[in-house]
């Protein structure tokens, strides 16, 4: 998501809060005899790589606070991109500022265009009804604003203090393209995986993250799957183990919980659309900060 310093078609309103937390367990680790691990000595490896992380932590808090307060100075806020980012953010706007006017404009024709008709049509609705104003089918070139006010493709003018781009950066496989993996991409330039994660062409190279041709949805708590699959065989291959005896990655089944303000959510499970306070309590209770400050061995947040 990007910000910086607008009005819409198909006409909605909605509204948001302003932080972003999340990051989904580790599901378990093994020793070198592939026996799982007490969750006392994962944490403790969690705990002993904290000193890497701190200084990132430290931007990453100072950049939040500075745009907490931008939204917190704006009267009108302009939010591009209707993906989970833009959603979340919209709706905790909406909650936590409801007398801001917030705006939020996408180029699709439905928002949450990952997950199912019916879970989009309900965020959408709880955006509506936080008046947010949504235009869908519409697109913005961020560039061509000029002193707060924007021009849609469909020629509407929008005006606003603040903006947030959150229509996503580009799979970030170009460099890629020059190395012994440039053959293992497809043409979407996404990197291909076995069933085992090991890179098409190559026995000793695994891929795991968005960047892989996994039919799934791009999700962080996959990648961290993906991450002990990869490392499983990897610890295997080390050892001299067979190959027969790999891990076989299987994609994950569409599941999704997209927060809406402090306490609610609308949740996609297989093929259950679920919205309000039990998919919120889930996620958007702490956005599972409690959860990972637990994995870290930290002592729950005072706040």
């Amino acid at each position: 998501m990007q910000s910086g310093t607008g009005r819409r078609s198909e006409k909605h309103r909605v509204g948001t809060r302003g932080n972003w937390r999340t990051k989904d367990s580790i599901e378990g680790w093994c020793d070198h005899r592939g026996r799982r691990e007490p969750e006392k000595n994962r944490n403790r490896e969690l705990r002993n790589n904290l000193g890497a992380v701190l200084p990132c932590l430290k931007f990453n808090l100072i950049f939040c606070a500075a745009e907490y307060q931008k939204i917190k100075s704006s009267k009108t806020i302009l939010i591009v991109g209707g993906g989970p980012t833009g959603v979340e953010l919209a709706g905790e706007i909406a909650v936590d500022f409801p007398d801001k006017k917030v705006t939020l404009v996408h180029r699709g024709a439905r928002l949450l265009e990952f997950i199912g008709h019916r879970a989009a049509r309900k965020a959408l609705d709880f955006l509506i009804s936080k008046k947010v104003e949504v235009i869908l089918g519409q697109s913005i070139n961020l560039n061509s604003a000029s002193n707060g006010v924007y021009q849609t493709s469909g020629g509407e003018t929008i005006t606003a203090d603040c903006h947030f781009d959150c229509t996503g950066v580009p799979m970030g496989s170009s460099w890629l393209s020059g190395t012994i993996l440039q053959n293992s991409l497809n043409l979407h330039k996404s990197l291909m995986v076995d069933a085992n994660l090991r890179v098409k062409g190559h026995k000793n190279v695994f891929g795991i993250g968005d960047i892989t041709d996994i039919p799934e949805i791009k999700q962080g708590y996959l990648a961290q799957t993906h991450a002990m699959v990869a490392a499983k065989n990897l610890k295997l291959l080390m050892t001299g183990g067979e190959e027969s005896r790999m891990a076989i990655y299987k994609p994950g089944r569409p599941l999704a919980i997209v927060s809406l303000g402090r306490n609610d959510a609308v949740a996609q499970i297989f093929f259950i659309t679920i919205i309000g306070w039990i998919p919120g309590y889930i996620k958007s209770r702490d956005l599972f900060v409690g959860r990972t400050r637990k994995q870290l061995g930290l002592k729950p947040d005072p706040s």
